[in-house]
């Protein structure tokens, strides 16, 4: 591949996309959460500037990831419609059942296996799908029970689960089913499906 005379390389344009998205704010975060730390005896309109650019560092930071997530989802993107997920073509369809009595969808993740970007993409468009043609939103349980994310696909995966729940869900309760009623590790996650739709009546104000 030629590039164009000119151009910068491409591990020259990327690190200084993560030196701006992720490096800076970093630094501006931590170097003044350690000067208001050390220096208790700042005067309040210079503990507020330090707050401020805090603050600002935060938020550059969280359209950094927000700006990673949307690139993993586009370089995930497939152009022919072969299932890139390990399911056969009409199985995500019956992992969302939807019960129209309760408003209530679930989505059985369980003994799945995510070991890209990929996968989780196909795996989430028709799912996606399957949630838009109903023309409603749902409060939305979801069974992780044995369900394997690799590292590499958990930023593409938070995303897409993230960005369904936004578009299609009145709340969420998740659940993974434990031995002997141990909680799982995961924050947030039910230990038993009882309990996370116990979850969903309190969200529904039941």
């Amino acid at each position: 591949m030629v590039e164009e005379h000119g151009a910068a390389p491409p591990t020259l344009a990327l690190n200084t996309k993560l030196e701006d998205d992720f490096v800076s704010p970093l630094t501006a975060v931590r170097g003044s959460l350690e000067i208001l730390r050390d220096h208790p005896e700042l005067a309040v309109a210079d503990r507020r500037r330090f707050i401020d650019m805090a603050l600002d560092g935060c938020a550059r930071l969280d359209h950094g990831i927000n700006d990673l997530a949307a690139s993993v989802y586009a370089a995930g993107q497939r152009a022919d419609d072969e299932p890139a997920d390990g399911l056969a073509a009409g199985e995500p369809a019956q992992r969302i059942r939807f019960d129209h009595e309760t408003n209530i969808a679930e989505l059985d993740l369980s003994d799945l296996e995510f070991d890209s970007s990929t996968a989780v993409n196909a795996f989430y468009d028709r799912i996606s799908a399957a949630l838009e043609a109903t023309g409603k939103k749902w409060f939305l349980m979801v069974d992780h029970t044995d369900c394997n994310i690799w590292p590499e696909a958990w930023i593409a995966f938070a995303y897409r689960s993230k960005k369904a729940a936004a578009a299609y869900a009145l709340g969420v309760a998740r659940y993974a089913m434990c031995p002997s009623g141990n909680q799982p590790a995961a924050s947030g996650m039910f230990s038993s499906r009882e309990d996370a739709m116990a979850d969903i009546e309190r969200q529904r104000g039941r």
